[in-house]
């Protein structure tokens, strides 16, 4: 059995997220007191202070949910082997590959890449790898991404026989993504059409940065749908 052994990071995103949402929601309830309830002028600047410091403190915060993981890429299987801070072992799993119905590959932005596996007991599992790693014996997760994609490509073309492993496309290099971009260019075109019936002098900071997001997301699109459609 061939097997082969990749070190790098995972990062917990989704319970980044969620705390601070919790987070903020607090600071927005903290901040209407201090202008509608308190009216202290101590308590809208420490309002501020919390409303900024997670800004701050962002490089912390990701290092602190950040984990090394060991990956054992098998024949038949996938292995994550992932260590907590003091290297001592946190979380074992393993993807039997014939288990996995689905998968998809996102590539989130310059930091992250997920990896979602739809296992064929309902059950979904999600890893989110850094790009950008400085461990040299570590590696980044676009790579490792590829070759856990070399991985289920060679397991569906040695078992023809058998219900082939589906990648799914990311919502923006699905038909959904393509509608909702052109549903923001039409509404961009009507913005500036309007813009210039009414005032042609200047265009305003808004329309600029909205044709910038637009051309972000067409980028994202012609990348998303190139990886789709070279490894489905």
């Amino acid at each position: 059995m061939n097997k082969t052994v990749y070190y790098s990071s995972i990062i917990y995103r989704k319970l980044i997220f969620f705390k601070l949402f919790l987070y903020l929601i607090f600071v927005l309830l903290l901040i209407f007191l201090s202008i509608y309830c308190l009216k202290y002028k101590i308590f809208q600047l420490i309002s501020l202070i919390l409303f900024i410091l997670p800004l701050l403190l962002l490089k912390r915060i990701m290092k602190f949910y950040t984990r090394e993981v060991e990956i054992t890429l098998t024949n038949e299987s996938i292995l994550f082997l992932i260590k907590q801070k003091d290297n001592s072992d946190e979380n074992f799993e393993e993807v039997q590959l014939k288990n996995i119905k689905q998968y998809k590959i996102l590539f989130v932005n310059r930091r992250f890449v997920d990896a979602i596996f739809y296992l064929k007991e309902n059950k979904v599992l999600q890893y989110s790898f850094l790009k950008e790693i400085d461990d040299s014996s570590q590696i980044g997760g676009d790579t490792l991404i590829q070759n856990i994609q070399n991985l289920i490509t060679n397991y569906n073309e040695r078992n023809m026989a058998l219900p082939k492993i589906q990648l799914l496309p990311s919502f923006y290099a699905s038909a959904s993504g393509l509608y909702s971009i052109f549903f923001l260019i039409l509404l961009f075109a009507i913005a500036v059409t309007l813009h210039i019936i009414y005032s042609i002098k200047t265009l305003p900071i808004s329309l600029f940065l909205g044709g910038v997001l637009i051309l972000q997301l067409v980028l994202r699109r012609k990348n998303d749908l190139a990886f789709f459609k070279k490894n489905q």
